[in-house]
């Protein structure tokens, strides 16, 4: 076997063991083994009967939950805007992509929610910047997350959408859907056994950052009453460059601090910059997420108290984490209508300062204006960003040979006035767009 020493596997005597003890695969098939003392053989396995091939699985006393549906693509209209949709698409093996904006938002984000994102460059990332391979790995993580407690009678029914962890439980479709032009991406779960269908979308915002739009809908026939935990983890302060991150995260742990101001405002910041000079260096700016649409929630700015969540246990919100990897969390408990829908916004934005932050403060004072205004600037960043794409295309894709610097005159001309030292210091690292 490549990269194993010797190359030989009869060389290694936990894999021969393993190989060799016939009850670690129950399917009754032929088995490649290897036998101690001489070459490949054939065996199968006498334990099993014809008719435990027809035997249901169960996880503990509840069925196992195996659906046959196999992928599937087309193209839907949601809101207006054309989306490509995928079904079942938990039945693909997890794949990438790319979601763009008309501004210096990036966003690298896998089918199964895992994801990086940031402005500018890798050195300015909301969530770590990785390889996609441990980006993919750490959905569960690393993102999205949401956790539900759902009323049945005696019971409360846990559930956990886009999560494997409960795999095989309930009758599931998960669905991903993709607008047309490539800045929003929509996450879809349907639980046919609670009636409940949840849905959250990331977008783009010039003035506002990233923007996550949850929705839970029931779809039973009867009211039912939920407690929702929701929200984005992992969430790094500002100040932290790629490579700091990527070779010394425990370290940048240590210097984690997350604060909870008035107006469920969450800030992440560093008590310190990281440096290995002798002289003080304060992180006057932060990243801040915060959230409109549930009433009077609770906060949590870390996953700890996740575990309790999920066993049934009341949580108590957070004001003040600190060398803990930073999370924004919503919880609350409501009691959904038959067909009715609760939506919630949550916006996450990097490097505010601490004028900008008493901004946000007086602005969150008034939710339905500012949700209004978080709306309006996500469409005119997709009509930016459409202008954008009808003059690539009036120029035909075809870049001159002095790039730099007709993507400058393009910028500037584009841009206000006020930003040219911004748009100069974007177009200053090659990193700074994906077209």
């Amino acid at each position: 076997m490549p990269g194993e020493e010797g190359g030989n596997l009869n060389s290694k005597p936990y894999f021969r063991s393993a190989v060799n003890a016939r009850h670690v695969d129950p399917v009754e098939r032929p088995l490649d083994t290897f036998d101690v003392a001489g070459p490949m053989t054939t065996t199968t396995n006498p334990a099993m009967s014809a008719s435990d091939h027809v035997k249901p699985i169960y996880l503990g006393q509840q069925p196992f939950q195996n659906p046959d549906t196999s992928s599937s693509g087309e193209e839907v209209t949601l809101g207006g805007e054309t989306y490509y949709k995928i079904s079942a698409v938990d039945r693909m093996r997890p794949f990438f992509m790319s979601i763009v904006s008309h501004s210096d938002h990036w966003m690298f984000i896998a089918s199964n929610g895992g994801l990086s994102a940031g402005r500018k460059n890798s050195d300015f990332a909301l969530f770590p910047y990785y390889t996609d391979d441990k980006i993919t790995e750490a959905a569960e993580t690393t993102g999205s997350k949401t956790v539900v407690l759902v009323d049945a009678g005696e019971r409360r029914m846990l559930w956990q959408p886009f999560s494997d962890q409960n795999k095989g439980v309930y009758r599931l479709d998960r669905n991903l859907y993709k607008n047309a032009y490539g800045n929003k991406v929509l996450f879809e779960e349907v639980n046919h056994d609670l009636g409940l269908t949840f849905q959250y979308q990331w977008a783009a915002s010039e003035k506002f950052g990233f923007v996550r739009h949850a929705k839970l809908t029931s779809t039973a026939s009867a009211s039912v009453k939920v407690s929702v935990l929701d929200g984005i983890q992992n969430i790094l302060p500002y100040g932290v460059p790629e490579g700091l991150q990527r070779g010394s995260s425990n370290l940048v742990d240590a210097y984690k601090k997350c604060e909870l101001e008035e107006g469920n405002l969450g800030l992440y910041a560093l008590s310190a910059i990281i440096s290995d000079k002798a002289e003080p260096s304060e992180a006057l700016k932060a990243n801040v997420v915060w959230s409109i649409g549930l009433e009077s929630p609770k906060v949590l700015l870390s996953s700890k108290q996740l575990p309790a969540f999920q066993t049934g246990a009341a949580v108590v919100t957070e004001t003040d984490i600190k060398a803990e990897r930073g999370a924004y969390f919503v919880q609350s408990d409501f009691e959904l209508a038959a067909g009715a829908t609760q939506d919630w916004v949550m916006a996450t934005n990097l490097g505010q300062s601490i004028r900008s932050v008493v901004q946000l403060k007086q602005d969150l004072k008034a939710p339905d204006a500012l949700k209004k205004a978080l709306l309006e600037d996500i469409e005119e960043g997709s009509q930016r960003l459409i202008e954008h794409l009808e003059r690539w295309f009036t120029f035909g894709l075809t870049v001159p040979k002095d790039g730099d610097a007709w993507l400058r005159q393009r910028l500037e001309a584009l841009a206000p006035a006020v930003k040219d030292d911004l748009v100069k210091e974007m177009t200053a690292s090659h990193d700074a767009f994906y077209m």
